[in-house]
């Protein structure tokens, strides 16, 4: 029974962890070069500024100083509201804060993908442009789910979009590597597909050799304390806050995805229908919300303004501190709305296997008045108790272990055959029964009688 309940609460646990586990990115500690943000890292030692990583937010609570640039990568998880707090407590005492902003998504776009390969390229036009962009109603989502998928960002009055306007906008290429053409390329595809195709059905090659000519980049672009930049930032995000709009004092409707903030928007960056980069003010301090912040990786920190946004932005700063993500909940409480009943269940087995492994005894007896009995009694009632409970073996073992030590002296090959054999040859006990004996379980009270009887007749003899 312990072993099947032991079975059953591991079996128990194995199901929880596959189906509630999510899927984590493994951090690794890798060399200074081997980093993503290397080349940042380079950058800003030769500006005069320090630059760390933190991996969970115990790391980064208590906050650093109000001098050092704080840089959050999209949020996992959630933060306690008392840290939430004291987060932006820091911003408005003069932190500054660069938040990459979880994208929600958008209508159908998480199906466009699929959709355009299956449409013609007019066809997915047609459909695109006929979307609309996203805007205070929150698509559907109310404000829980919208507070759910980002709190920090929900709590400085930003939500972020993800939202396929046009399926042939895309980002701008990292370095492009130079087309591999070697002697096969050559004398086969180059041959069949450039050289010797028609000009209608040059298609192809030029879509090998010079990407999609229907596709196209747009940057997002704009002033900031009155400097102007390009970025390569995402083109399908959207930023909202509640100053970009014009609300009416009487309006009644619920707008969940523009909430309330003490936050003020002084700067934006957009490709010219979405905005990818917010600049708010909250007190003495500023927030920065962006679409992504890939921008500062080594592939990309190169190119067109992203070095300079880096570098203005930690202008008068003395550190930046790169957070990747923070910290899940406690495993329980995030566990408990997520598998509760399975987590019940492992709780009552759990007892149950502790219950059945406690010593339980029988209800407790007054002492009788008569005379404790004797040795040879309690030995009976030993050897009853014994048999009642099926342990006939228990009874015979210490006579058989004296029988044959004692065979096994006299030069049996030390199994119940020889010892049987040699037995026999001593005594005249038939062999057979001697084996008997030595092996077999009474059956019943007479068979163990005879057993006994043998056993103690060879004790005696040998």
């Amino acid at each position: 029974m312990r072993r099947v309940l032991l079975a059953a609460l591991g079996a128990a646990i194995l199901l929880l962890l596959w189906w509630s586990v999510e899927a984590y990115d493994y951090v690794a500690h890798l060399p200074s070069q081997a980093r993503d943000r290397a080349a940042s890292a380079v950058l800003l030692e030769r500006q005069g500024v320090s630059s760390r990583r933190l991996h969970s937010q115990a790391q980064l609570f208590p906050l650093p100083d109000t001098r050092s640039l704080l840089i959050i990568r999209k949020p996992r998880g959630r933060m306690q509201q008392e840290q939430l707090n004291q987060l932006k407590h820091w911003i408005a005492d003069g932190g500054t804060l660069v938040l990459e902003v979880a994208l929600n998504a958008h209508g159908d776009d998480e199906d466009a993908g699929e959709d355009h390969a299956e449409q013609s390229a007019a066809e997915a036009d047609e459909s695109a442009s006929a979307a609309a962009p996203p805007g205070p109603d929150g698509n559907g989502l109310s404000a829980e789910e919208l507070e759910d998928a980002d709190p920090l960002a929900y709590a400085l009055g930003i939500t972020a979009w993800h939202f396929i306007d046009d399926v042939n906008l895309v980002r701008g290429p990292v370095t492009p590597a130079a087309h591999r053409i070697d002697a096969d390329w050559a004398e086969g595809f180059f041959q069949q597909y450039c050289l010797g195709a028609l000009q209608e059905d040059q298609s192809y090659c030029m879509n090998i050799m010079c990407g999609d000519s229907d596709e196209y980049v747009a940057y997002s672009s704009g002033e900031l304390d009155g400097r102007y930049y390009q970025l390569d930032l995402d083109p399908h995000g959207d930023l909202l806050h509640r100053d970009l709009y014009e609300i009416p004092e009487d309006l009644d409707e619920p707008l969940p995805a523009i909430p309330e903030s003490a936050t003020v928007v002084q700067g934006s960056l957009g490709n010219g229908s979405l905005l990818q980069l917010l600049a708010l003010d909250l007190g003495q301090g500023r927030v920065i919300a962006m679409t992504d912040t890939d921008i500062w990786s080594n592939e990309r920190l190169h190119h067109l303004d992203h070095a300079r946004l880096l570098v203005d932005l930690v202008r008068d700063r003395d550190e930046v501190i790169w957070v990747e993500h923070v910290d899940m909940p406690p495993l329980l409480a995030w566990l408990w709305p997520r598998a509760w009943p399975l987590m019940s269940v492992a709780v009552l087995m759990l007892l149950v296997l502790i219950w059945r492994s406690l010593p339980r005894r029988g209800p407790i007896l007054a002492p009788g008045d008569a005379e404790p009995l004797d040795f040879i009694e309690h030995l009976r009632a030993s050897g009853r108790f014994l048999w009642r409970h099926g342990q006939t073996g228990s009874l015979l073992a210490p006579l058989r272990k004296q029988v044959t030590r004692r065979l096994d002296q006299l030069g049996a090959l030390r199994d119940n055959r020889s010892r049987a054999a040699l037995a026999a040859s001593l005594t005249d006990i038939n062999e057979q029964q001697i084996r008997d004996a030595l092996e077999l379980a009474p059956e019943d009270a007479s068979s163990l009688t005879r057993m006994v009887n043998t056993l103690q007749l060879l004790r005696s003899k040998l």
